[in-house]
């Protein structure tokens, strides 16, 4: 890791820290009550009240822009060598997901693919039908969860094996012939999405997610993600879960994750810049046997994770024969 890493990671901690500082002073210290009979008063206390908020989010914006221009030096070769998939949901923002993706790429990690997890495989009246293909479409070897067991929790069993390299062979977990048909067969019944070619088993995944508050629309997809995450975690060990701000409340992915999960790494906040340099970080904190708990929501541990370690994980570089592996 360059050495330059050191003196820059302090001050983007600290802009991202000031950041949500700024902005929860903002909402409970600058704006005052209107109240009061003097029409001429409140008029001029909303005008400052806005003009503030203003302020506000000028300096989000330009301490975000600060973020960009340092964040691909503070994440480079972070990630060099190392497969990484990208799962993206079906309230997850093209924006956000891109803006991850390019944060993954400026680490230096292997391109694994991107697969969009559409949204009947986390729908509670097509988990019946989820079943059904996982059943006819694994390995005979592999024992899923039963329909008793939650939501999530089968995908995240079946899934996990093609997407990940075993973390002592460095291996797939699945033949080519298994992970295509067992892909192929979840895209028929659009379950998921993804480019013909374009997936290789991978030593990590991040799964970039929207908006899953666990209320009204998400309110059964939520803990359903949570749970496939964790699934798929037990198996491959390094996932990343990545969303806005409204993923971290109690219901929420990442909040059902911090609660009860905490193994899986989490990062909150993805609309702004300081948090997506914060995925390939914990993207590498996973490798090297970490995880935590990262953004502005009050349930963060904090904004960053630590600097990395030298690599305790074998790069693929390593493995022969890695580029030989059929992509689907």
């Amino acid at each position: 890791m360059p050495q330059r890493y050191a003196a820059k990671a302090p001050v983007v901690a600290g802009v991202g820290f000031g950041v949500a500082a700024g902005v929860v002073f903002g909402a409970l210290g600058v704006g005052p009550v209107l109240a009061g009979d003097d029409t001429a008063e409140i008029r001029e206390q909303h005008r400052r009240t806005v003009q503030d908020m203003h302020t506000l989010e000028s300096q989000v914006s330009t301490a975000d822009d600060v973020v960009g221009s340092l964040s691909e030096e503070i994440v480079d070769q972070t990630l060099t060598q190392r497969p990484v998939l990208v799962l993206t949901t079906a309230t997850a923002s093209d924006f956000d997901v891109k803006a991850v993706v390019k944060s993954l790429d400026a680490a230096g990690r292997v391109d694994a693919g991107t697969i969009k997890l559409n949204k009947p495989l986390f729908e509670q009246d097509r988990q019946s039908d989820v079943q059904a293909v996982l059943q006819k479409s694994v390995p005979d070897k592999l024992r899923l969860p039963g329909k008793d067991k939650p939501a999530g929790q089968a995908a995240g069993t079946a899934l996990a094996q093609a997407f990940f390299l075993d973390a002592q062979s460095t291996q797939p977990l699945m033949t080519d012939k298994q992970r295509a048909e067992l892909l192929q067969a979840l895209r028929e019944k659009d379950f998921i999405t993804y480019e013909d070619g374009s997936i290789l088993p991978a030593q990590a995944v991040v799964i970039v997610d929207g908006k899953s508050s666990g209320v009204g629309f998400t309110e059964f997809s939520a803990p359903a993600m949570a749970q496939f995450a964790a699934t798929l975690h037990s198996t491959g060990k390094n996932v990343v879960l990545a969303a806005r701000i409204e993923s971290a409340g109690a219901e929420g992915t990442i909040g059902r994750l911090r609660e009860e999960h905490p193994e899986v790494s989490t990062v909150d906040s993805i609309d702004r810049g300081w948090a997506r340099m914060a995925v390939p970080l914990a993207v590498r904190e996973q490798l090297d046997g970490g995880a935590g708990a990262y953004g502005a929501a009050a349930s963060a541990s904090s904004g960053l994770p630590p600097r990395p370690e030298p690599a305790t994980v074998p790069e693929v570089s390593y493995y022969a024969p890695y580029a030989g592996y059929g992509a689907y």
